[in-house]
């Protein structure tokens, strides 16, 4: 009977080191290596800076000296293949039927015309020259002035390399002064020259 109670007592002993051991196995540390999961890092795409456009220099043209300058009498000027000279500038008397009005003046303005070109230019006093005094006041030709000088205006052809001389005759008032005239080539005006003619 004590034998049996023995085995008994024995085989629980066993049951409960069993049990014990396996939970005594749940409570050991895990030696399984952790495993860190990171979340991945977004990096925003690095964005060139951006430069900032250089500012273009304005530039200011000025007007040009030439086209301003006043040449004077006897100065040879070049322009548009044109060489003009003015060889004198007077005072023209009336004639009996032929005189300027009363309170005015004739005027005369002798020049030379030369084509340095390769093509014919043709001069037209009326077209490609104008007088101007210091007020800005412009003149036209006088007709009857050119018939009292006895002279001929400077129209017609000149072909390439030949001359033309003649006289533009203008009515002025005798109080106008600072008189300039002008030379303009083309008649767009592009390439005007400027002649003081110390009147």
């Amino acid at each position: 009977f004590y034998k049996k109670w023995w085995f008994i007592l024995l085989a629980i002993i066993l049951i409960f080191i069993f049990i014990f051991s396996i939970g005594g196995d749940s409570d050991k540390p895990d030696n399984t290596p952790e495993v860190k999961v990171e979340a991945p890092v977004v990096t925003e795409p690095t964005q060139a800076p951006v430069q900032e456009e250089e500012a273009v220099p304005t530039t200011v043209v000025e007007p040009t000296r030439s086209a301003l300058q006043k040449y004077a009498i006897g100065e040879t000027v070049i322009v548009d293949d044109v060489q003009v000279v003015i060889n004198e500038v007077k005072e023209v008397p009336g004639t009996e039927y032929f005189k300027p009005e009363e309170g005015k003046r004739f005027v005369s303005v002798d020049l030379t015309l030369e084509n340095l070109g390769s093509t014919d230019f043709t001069v037209s006093s009326l077209l490609l020259f104008s007088l101007k005094d210091d007020t800005g006041q412009e003149y036209s030709i006088s007709i009857s002035g050119i018939t009292a000088s006895g002279g001929k205006s400077p129209d017609g052809t000149i072909i390439p390399g030949d001359k033309l001389r003649g006289q533009l005759v203008y009515e002025i008032p005798v109080n106008a002064s600072g008189l300039v005239l002008i030379f303009e080539p083309n008649i767009l005006g592009s390439s005007a020259v400027r002649f003081d003619l110390g009147f």
